[in-house]
């Protein structure tokens, strides 16, 4: 009883899936380029807002120190002859 060993062969299937991986590389590149525009448009909005509280901020600083001089102002009697 004795058995023959033959030998077996392995297959192999070669594929090819640089196309499926090209588009898969420009579907990340997309969602990238989307995540930083979003990223952008969040940035400079802040910056916006920045500035107008800065803006306000001079403003209200500008009113407050004319308000100040005037309240400190010397108040100038005029002296009329009799």
């Amino acid at each position: 009883m004795t058995s023959k060993s033959s030998p077996k062969s392995i297959e192999y299937v070669e594929s090819n899936f640089s196309t499926l991986n090209a588009h898969a590389d420009g579907i990340v590149d997309n969602e990238r380029q989307l995540s930083r525009l979003k990223r952008f448009k969040a940035d400079r909005a802040l910056i916006k807002n920045i500035c107008i509280i800065a803006l306000a901020l001079g403003l209200l600083a500008i009113l407050l120190a004319i308000a100040y001089n005037r309240s400190q102002a010397p108040v100038i009697e005029i002296v009329e002859k009799p």
